[in-house]
């Protein structure tokens, strides 16, 4: 599932509103606690702060440097 800052939007105002009830990429989620919803949101964060760092790696070409010495006779 791709999570959207939206969503991250949503859930902090759910919060902090005190609501246990959130709709997140178009289905409503009522959850069992305000700590369950803390820790939905740290998982999106982290989710999508994951996405971000692998698909900046992607564009990335690897270079490798290979060094050889010889010894002068």
């Amino acid at each position: 599932m791709a999570w959207t800052s939206i969503d991250v939007a949503a859930l902090e105002e759910a919060i902090a509103s005190g609501k246990r009830a959130v709709k997140l990429n178009g289905r409503t989620i009522e959850y069992q606690s305000i700590q369950d919803m803390i820790k939905a949101l740290n998982f999106i964060k982290k989710t999508i702060k994951d996405d971000e760092i692998a698909n900046s790696e992607q564009g990335r070409r690897k270079v490798y440097r290979v060094r050889q010495q010889r010894k002068g006779l």
